[in-house]
């Protein structure tokens, strides 16, 4: 196997100088690392990708009009917002059931998904069932979720949406392989009937992909 130099892995963006430090510090280290499943320059590669017309007019018309709360939405919009960051989390920790939490099928439409393709309407089950197949602990990666610029519009007193910019970057354990994204989440939300706020449709699109889950991957290598 081909050593890679300090100066060939701060060239490559994947190795911090501080890192090399920590590293030095600590007296390196002293077992090889596998193989990466992809060099640097290959898992460097980033790809763009067009956004859901649909979904950016959303988000355009969240941001196009300032938006003033009464004093009873700004009891609420935190709690909207926990509710995003409970995704996330449940989505990093691998806490499937807290996950599940923040879907709804209360509403008229059942609960709705949009991610790379055509909305679907889901079964708050078969999206965690997708969630488990993409990032799930057989994966063998530390997933990781960021959410930032948040702004909450409501449509009336138990509806909402919620804009989130979102990257996120998940590293395999085996090999340090990274998978990121950057892109968007528009998403509805409702009151639910015990009183708390759950999504009832998730929008996200990506901008900006870099690599590939080793499941898509697999999968694309099985319908190729």
């Amino acid at each position: 196997m081909k050593e890679i130099s300090r100066r060939d892995l701060l060239k490559t963006g994947l190795v911090s100088g501080t890192a090399l430090a920590a590293m030095a510090a600590m007296g390196g280290c002293a077992a090889k690392p596998e193989e990466p499943s992809q060099t640097p320059g290959e898992a460097a590669q980033r790809v763009t990708v067009d956004y859901d017309a649909e979904t950016v007019a959303l988000a355009k018309e969240i941001i196009s009009t300032p938006i003033h709360y009464t004093d009873a939405q700004l009891k609420e919009v935190y709690e909207i917002i926990s509710c995003k960051c409970r995704y996330f989390w449940g989505n990093d920790f691998q806490d499937f059931d807290a996950l599940k939490d923040t879907f709804t099928d209360e509403g008229p439409d059942g609960f709705q998904v949009l991610m790379g393709g055509k909305m679907q309407t889901l079964t708050p089950d078969e999206q965690i069932d997708r969630c488990i197949w993409s990032i799930g602990p057989q994966e063998n990666m530390i997933p990781m979720h960021f959410g930032h610029n948040q702004i909450v519009r409501f449509l009336d007193d138990t509806h909402a949406q919620i804009l989130t910019r979102m990257n996120d970057r998940h590293t395999y354990k085996d090999d340090g392989e990274v998978y990121a994204g950057w892109g968007f989440y528009v998403d509805d939300a409702m009151k639910c009937k015990d009183g708390a706020w759950r999504f009832s449709c998730i929008r996200l699109c990506y901008g900006v992909l870099e690599n590939q889950l080793r499941c898509v991957k697999k999968m694309m290598e099985e319908n190729s």
